[in-house]
């Protein structure tokens, strides 16, 4: 196993009520959603809002021009329009239903720079998600042709934390029921194969998922807090191999992660529980 090298767990912003998961656009900027409906604009320690939803955000993505987020409980992906004529402050109905069915809420999405797509998983509240009815979806969306596309219909137990390989030809998306990592990849014949990527024991389940330019792949592996006291994150190379293991003091409820853009090696964490979001330097050997 390769040594990782672990900088300090830094505090970027605390008490973002509500706070779900965490992403930068394409100029460095970080921005987090929360389960009030809320984007909010993170700098200097403080936190801005930008915009509000009637629903509860789970997820959030961008395009070079524009803001796409899940949200869960009008089960929908909505987009804002950040640059161009139609810039605006305004969220608007994206996708609502699949072949006439409506989703069962957006959970979880990532954009796909390589072939200008989304990919998000469709799981609804995690609190109604079931081991004895997989009811998941992954879907993606051709924002040049407007198609979407089911990759998997209602077959998974609360797929979320989609992330895209460096180079777009993988999805890494987690199955937080099965406690695993799941990876979607194109075969020669374009045919979407998904396989199990890595097996987790313990803990509820994988919430989140990061994967650096280096190809660092950190994993949150969430619980609750009446069951452990600390957060971990688990270091995987894009092999499936693991590097490593992060512990978080008295953070087990972490529902995102993103690498930045501008700081390659540096690790936003989303912690819903305390309501926190940190920063934390992450390099292996194999990349130094």
């Amino acid at each position: 196993m390769e040594d990782i090298q672990i900088g300090n767990l830094e505090t970027v912003v605390e008490e973002v009520r509500g706070l779900w998961s965490v992403c930068e656009d394409f100029e460095g900027n970080l921005f987090a959603v929360t389960q009030k409906g809320s984007v909010h604009q993170i700098f200097d320690r403080q936190y801005q809002q930008k915009s509000s939803v009637k629903g509860k955000l789970s997820g959030i993505c961008f395009d070079p021009s524009s803001t796409f987020v899940c949200d869960t409980e009008q089960k929908l992906v909505a987009i804002c329009k950040d640059k161009g004529p139609e810039a605006s402050n305004e969220f608007l109905e994206l996708i609502r239903d699949w072949e006439g069915s409506p989703l069962k809420g957006p959970n979880s999405i990532a954009y796909n720079e390589v072939n200008n797509c989304l990919y998000f998983t469709d799981s609804g509240f995690l609190k109604e998600a079931s081991l004895d009815s997989p009811k998941g979806s992954l879907f993606y969306a051709d924002l040049d042709r407007m198609r979407l596309v089911d990759l998997a219909v209602d077959c998974f137990r609360y797929p979320c934390g989609l992330a895209v390989s460096p180079d777009g030809t993988r999805i890494y998306f987690a199955e937080t029921l099965e406690n695993r990592v799941l990876r979607l990849a194109q075969s020669s014949n374009s045919v979407p194969q998904i396989s199990v990527f890595h097996q987790f024991t313990g803990r509820a389940g994988p919430t989140a998922i990061a994967i650096s330019d280096t190809g660092i792949l950190c994993v949150a592996n969430f619980d609750y807090a009446d069951y452990s006291h600390d957060g971990l994150i688990t270091v995987l190379d894009l092999e499936g191999e693991v590097k490593g293991e992060i512990p978080v003091p008295q953070s087990p409820e972490i529902t995102g992660l993103f690498f930045s853009r501008t700081k390659p090696n540096l690790l936003y964490i989303a912690d819903s529980g305390n309501e926190v979001i940190y920063s934390l330097s992450i390099l292996t050997n194999e990349f130094i």
